[in-house]
């Protein structure tokens, strides 16, 4: 049991002392690993993309959706009888 306290003493020494490793950076001044200023603009470029496609898609289900309504009222006055056939011309 000892040993094992011991040897983790070692080990957190040593952990301790591990100086960090020299960051490296992109070319825009931003760490390396993080998106910078690309993966911003294109993180933001997506949003608004996705945004726009919600705002098309409600104004299909919108169209849509008074397509039908209409469709609807035109077949209960077709059943109504409220439309009157047309008359055929003379000449």
């Amino acid at each position: 049991m000892n040993v094992l306290l011991s040897e983790a003493l070692i080990l957190a020494a040593d952990l301790s002392t591990v100086t960090p490793s020299i960051q490296q950076y992109n070319a825009d001044g931003s760490p390396l690993g993080s998106p910078g200023i690309t993966g911003a603009l294109v993180t933001m470029i997506l949003g608004v993309l996705i945004i726009l496609l919600g705002l098309d898609l409600t104004c299909r289900t919108r169209r849509l959706r008074y397509r039908m309504d209409y469709a609807l009222a035109r077949e209960e006055q077709e059943k109504q009888g409220a439309h009157p056939k047309e008359s055929p011309r003379s000449h």
